[in-house]
């Protein structure tokens, strides 16, 4: 088959499966005149890097591993199951990053409000809000924190 229908049966654009092949990720194709002749495993191979690609994984990172299957002739399920769980860890990493980031965007936004409460004539003790069930007590003393001299 040629590179119009690899593309239509994969997904992919006949731009995109020229790049595959000159990264190394899909073999070179035999050839017919100056046309390219591909082979149904090239179909399973580019839908496999599509998919790949689409849960978040570059061409470079996909690389050694199709690498390997070129020499082989394999998958290695191992190796296939190595780079997800890397890529899983990192994922993870990434949410737990955001999800604290968000935190502080939520902190912001509420110091942001107290502020503007409190510059808009709201006195300062009506500008603090505080997470529901607990309460401010401001213990004043007496004497003088600071030692004065008389």
């Amino acid at each position: 088959m040629y590179i119009g229908k690899l593309a239509k049966l994969s997904g992919a654009t006949p731009k995109a499966i020229r790049l595959y092949e000159a990264m190394g990720l899909i073999p070179v194709p035999s050839r017919q005149g100056q046309y390219r002749v591909y082979s149904l495993k090239d179909v399973s191979l580019v839908h496999m890097i599509r998919r790949a690609q689409a849960v978040g994984f570059s061409l470079a990172e996909l690389k050694p591993l199709v690498a390997l299957k070129a020499k082989t002739n394999q998958l290695s399920i191992e190796e296939a199951n190595r780079l997800i769980a890397r890529k899983r860890e990192k994922l993870r990493n990434d949410m737990n990053k955001i999800m604290l980031q968000d935190q502080q965007l939520m902190a912001l936004h509420e110091e942001l409000n107290r502020i503007s409460k409190w510059e808009s004539g709201a006195s300062f003790a009506d500008s603090l809000t505080l997470p529901l069930g607990t309460s401010l007590m401001i213990q004043i003393s007496p004497f003088p924190t600071t030692r004065q001299r008389w």
